[in-house]
């Protein structure tokens, strides 16, 4: 189909294909009918028609690119909700754990306390121990151990 049908279809005329008739003329001079500006007119529509079919092209590339990556984003979306789920079970975990081990901690804390005491009452109970045998074996040793 040449440019000027597809004028004429899209006007709503019928749809007749123009038929260039050859007139007598060489091919060094112009034409006087206008032969060669239509075969200009029609080289240029095909041109035309042959970029706008590349542009379509690239059009549905990029509309399957764009649908790839639509499809990719909400992937991600679902894989950052799972994430998220997970951040909040294990935030969760942590809270519990942090809960026992201060426990633990106070736990520990106490016993140290309790072993400290426990270190200066051995160190009283020593030199009281110490001073009472001192004591014990001076009063034998003047009374004897007779009586």
């Amino acid at each position: 189909m040449t440019y000027f049908d597809e004028a004429h279809s899209l006007s709503g005329m019928a749809h007749q294909p123009i038929r260039l008739m050859p007139h007598p003329h060489t091919d060094k001079e112009p034409c006087p009918g206008g032969c060669d500006d239509i075969v200009a007119v029609e080289e240029t529509a095909c041109r035309m028609r042959k970029d706008i079919q590349g542009l379509e092209s690239r059009i549905q590339d990029s509309h399957d690119q764009m649908t790839r990556f639509e499809a990719r984003l909400g992937e991600g979306n679902d894989r950052m909700g799972r994430i998220e789920i997970a951040l909040t079970t294990n935030a969760a975990k942590i809270d519990n754990n942090s809960a026992e081990t201060s426990e633990i901690l106070e736990i520990m804390k106490d016993g140290k306390s309790f072993f400290r005491f426990a270190r200066r009452a051995g160190s009283v109970l020593t030199w009281t121990l110490g001073i009472a045998t001192a004591i014990i074996a001076f009063w034998v040793a003047i009374k004897g151990l007779t009586k």
